[in-house]
């Protein structure tokens, strides 16, 4: 099984390696003393591979398509990347205007060129008749007049819709929620911890979702912003009013924290943050968003009034800063080793495993190590039962490179 699923990830690199639109030169070049380059000696490798898991009928793997595939590293150094002289879209051409529209001739031989052409032209007709008609009354004659095909030919139709859909995907300049806290200290015993009680204003009832924030996100962030020493780290005001955002953009790239997104459940994207003390970026899990542009941040000692001569020897550790900050779920170091991994998982090229932190160990980082957009799923046991409404987790997460990516992993 493990070599079955190593066959069809190297598929997948395969695929995308041919994708690429630039080869560096000497993957195509015959070293001295080599038979083949280093492109071609991959590709042959994979084949054999190929060729001894999958098990195929008729003639099996006996057949011309297959072989050419040792070809492909001539044609690369004759004619460049494979996309130069693919000719995948003039087969898709032939089967949206050709083949498709054959259907709905009655298939005679005699007539059947006459009335594919008429039925490409009635085709045409309808779909700038329906754009005309959309362009004055701003919706579509019929239902069946918005179709993929009409939507793709019409460019004046996207830049109409342009503006919707940006108004869905462009991060909020206005805050979706304001946080407050109270915090009560007991005047009589100064060893009791303090009560803090969170507050999140929506801004009205009809905007206020089903579900908030976890509460214990919710908890370890107001200590983090309204209780401890100033001098280590910074501390926010009693009256500070923070603003939290459920979306924001970097790079043009869209991020969502939100605890109940369209009523359908709560999202909180991973993304890769760089992290002191790690080589690559660690993933992480987005749960909130705040900026503390506006906020008072005091770094003054907290000690009494009266003992002023210790002043000089407190040491000031800044770390809150006016900006935008993340409050994030992240994994707990590097990947993991093939080797420390459990027997049931297999060794992947574009994935990674990593061990995850229990839910309340959360993290507050600035907005600006954001790296990049992370796939992560956890491992979940969704055949066994659910507890609390949850199926169980043994705390590790698979991590999935971009596919992007993948084509430069073949070789």
């Amino acid at each position: 099984m493990q070599q079955f699923f190593s066959i069809l990830e190297d598929t997948l690199v395969f695929h995308l390696w041919l994708k690429k639109d630039k080869f560096l030169k000497t993957d195509f070049e015959v070293k001295r003393r080599d038979v083949d380059s280093k492109a071609l000696r991959r590709i042959k490798v994979y084949l054999e591979a190929f060729k001894q898991i999958i098990v195929r009928g008729g003639n099996n793997l006996q057949t011309p398509k297959f072989h050419q595939m040792l070809h492909i590293t001539h044609y690369i150094q004759r004619h460049g990347c494979p996309m130069n002289y693919d000719g995948g879209r003039g087969e898709n051409f032939g089967k949206i205007k050709i083949k498709d529209n054959a259907k709905l001739t009655n298939k005679q031989k005699d007539t059947l060129n006459f009335d594919i052409g008429r039925r490409i032209s009635e085709e045409d007709v309808i779909d700038q008749v329906s754009n005309v008609y959309y362009q004055r009354n701003g919706y579509w004659p019929s239902s069946y007049c918005n179709e993929t095909d009409i939507m793709e030919n019409a460019n004046r139709i996207q830049r109409r819709s342009t503006s919707f859909t940006a108004s869905n995907t462009v991060s909020n300049t206005r805050p979706r929620y304001i946080l407050t806290c109270d915090v009560a200290s007991n005047e009589h015993d100064d060893n009791l911890p303090e009560e803090i009680n969170v507050k999140i204003d929506w801004g009205g009832s009809s905007k206020t979702p089903y579900q908030t924030f976890p509460n214990d996100v919710l908890q370890k962030l107001a200590h983090r912003l309204f209780v401890g020493s100033p001098n280590i780290g910074g501390r926010l005001s009693t009256d500070s009013k923070v603003k939290g955002y459920t979306e924001w953009k970097k790079d043009g790239v869209l991020y969502r924290a939100h605890p109940s997104y369209k009523i359908r459940g709560s999202w909180f994207d991973w993304g890769l943050f760089n992290w002191v003390g790690y080589n690559d970026p660690i993933p992480a899990k987005i749960m909130m968003m705040i900026d503390l542009s506006d906020s008072d941040i005091s770094t003054d000692v907290d000690v009494n009034p009266d003992a002023t001569s210790i002043l000089e020897q407190v040491q000031i550790f800044p770390h809150l800063t006016p900006e935008k900050w993340v409050v994030v779920l992240p994994c707990k170091g590097s990947a993991l080793d093939y080797d420390t991994g459990s027997h049931t998982r297999f060794g992947s090229k574009i994935s990674m495993w990593y061990d995850l932190h229990d839910d309340s160990d959360v993290f507050i980082v600035p907005w600006s190590i954001l790296v990049g957009p992370c796939f992560l799923f956890e491992n979940k046991n969704y055949n066994g039962p659910k507890v609390d409404g949850k199926y169980e987790c043994d705390k590790k997460g698979c991590s999935i490179l971009p596919m992007s990516n993948w084509g430069n992993l073949f070789l």
